[in-house]
């Protein structure tokens, strides 16, 4: 437990002070994507409601994979934001792509072909203004380039030289209590 406690610790301070209580591990950032992801959308099924997303055209495969199965279960919709000539997503466009059913803004903290770091600050105040939680997956930027604003936040042990099958997320704990669990039967770290 201390060492896990210290872990939570280390990748709380390094996602900009959040709360180490907020910080879960898990076997990579696709899991970590998954659980964010198909955690809301799940979510607000069980509520009645098909929810939207918005993230951003280049994102991982992790994000951009399970956005294409809810949709094409029904479970969802989503839309993909462009980008301009520099790679970089512009809020703006973030905020028209935005609908009053839209519960979750993704958008990853720096592009894994391209290496854009991306205004993560700006799309979150964006999102934050209309009440819609924001994911970042930060694979390519955790510890390496600050970034802040998120609700929700994957990482993957492997990109900091840590052992490959170690991934951690960050949920704060509105967006937790919006979210089903996808393994049913354990109580721990909030169920």
């Amino acid at each position: 437990h201390e060492v896990i406690g210290l872990g939570c610790r280390c990748v709380a301070e390094t996602m900009g002070g959040v709360d180490p209580a907020d910080v879960y591990f898990c076997s990579g950032a696709t899991e970590a994507n998954n659980l964010v992801l198909r955690g809301i959308v799940d979510g607000e099924n069980d509520r009645g409601r098909r929810p939207h997303i918005v993230a951003s055209a280049i994102e991982h495969s992790a994000i951009l994979v399970p956005l294409r199965q809810l949709a094409k279960r029904g479970q969802c919709t989503f839309t993909l934001v462009p980008v301009g000539a520099s790679g970089i997503v512009n809020p703006a466009d973030v905020a028209r792509a935005m609908r009053p059913d839209t519960v979750l803004v993704s958008v990853m903290g720096a592009n894994n072909e391209c290496g854009t770091i991306q205004p993560i600050e700006e799309i979150a105040a964006v999102a934050h203004a209309r009440g819609v939680p924001m994911h970042s997956d930060l694979c390519q930027s955790f510890a390496r380039v600050p970034l802040r604003g998120f609700d929700a936040a994957s990482a993957s042990g492997h990109k900091i030289f840590a052992m490959t099958g170690i991934g951690v997320v960050y949920i704060a704990p509105a967006l937790l209590a919006r979210m089903a669990p996808l393994a049913l039967g354990g109580s721990q770290q909030n169920g």
